[in-house]
């Protein structure tokens, strides 16, 4: 056998390993993600809720008539509407 077929085989060896490595960690980090949205769907809201809290006694409340319905410094989420087409 000579060098360069050798040196081939290794490599193409190295390639498969790293090619079945990205292969699992992208599999695995699709757990961790779901499990890291689930974290952040929980803290987030109670986050905004200190923020906002923080924020009143430091600055007092809102000038204007501006809070939504929940009396949240945030916009509220818009809703999709169907338009009626004709």
């Amino acid at each position: 056998m000579s060098f360069s077929l050798i040196s081939f085989i290794a490599f193409a060896v190295a390639m498969l390993a790293i090619i079945v490595s990205l292969f699992f960690v992208g599999r695995t980090s699709r757990g961790i993600q779901d499990k890291a949205e689930d974290v952040a769907a929980k803290a987030l809201p109670e986050i905004g809720a200190l923020a906002e809290r923080k924020h009143k006694e430091r600055f007092g409340s809102a000038p204007t008539d501006a809070l939504g319905m929940s009396g949240c410094w945030y916009p509220e989420a818009k809703k999709k509407s169907l338009k009626a087409s004709g």
